[in-house]
């Protein structure tokens, strides 16, 4: 079943969480929003800000906890599924455990040509209105991230455009420091 086989309808979270086949969808007012899998370059460029994250936390006294492949289920009509996020504390999940319930404190998002509207403009402003702390869009074609901080209820009122000579920060881990050299090499 594909988002364009679908009755034309409004649907809730619990009715596409049951779907059958593996394929990631998000809920936009209860229109689902189907996922693809990013090319290689976003792959790889993922894989380093996570392998970066986690070690950054192995590193930090602060806690918290990364979240790999997970659904955010904002409410009944709406849900996101965002590359990475992750959590100072424990993070709160349903009582199934299947997807978080309250905002992370930092989404991170692989752009891709296919996902580029709901990753450039969907997506920011809903986790803006959600008060995520800190939303970073990862570019591995333009070797950039665009760091989103400082929500409001009409989006992010900071976003900086890091390059390769930058550093990527994270405000809520004081050890993490990821140079862009080393996140686009590849």
């Amino acid at each position: 079943m594909t988002s364009h086989d679908l009755p034309p309808r409004r649907y809730a979270y619990d009715e596409i969480a049951a779907w059958p086949d593996e394929a990631r969808r998000e809920l936009d007012d209860g229109t689902p929003i189907l996922l693809y899998a990013p090319g290689l370059c976003p792959i790889i460029a993922h894989s380093r800000c996570v392998s970066a994250l986690l070690m950054a936390l192995a590193d930090s006294s602060q806690g918290g906890e990364p979240i790999l492949l997970v659904d955010w289920q904002i409410d009944n009509w709406n849900s996101v599924a965002p590359d990475l996020c992750f959590c100072s504390s424990a993070p709160t999940v349903r009582a199934d455990g299947q997807c978080l319930i309250a905002a992370p404190d930092l989404t991170i998002e692989v752009w891709d040509e296919r996902t580029h509207e709901n990753d450039t403009q969907r997506k920011p402003a809903l986790y803006a209105r959600q008060k995520v702390p800190l939303f970073w869009l990862v570019d591995a074609q333009k070797q950039s991230v665009l760091v989103h901080s400082h929500p409001t209820a009409n989006g992010y009122s900071s976003i900086q455009e890091l390059t390769q000579d930058d550093v990527l920060i994270c405000p809520m881990l004081p050890d993490f420091a990821l140079p862009l050299t080393q996140l686009f090499d590849f």
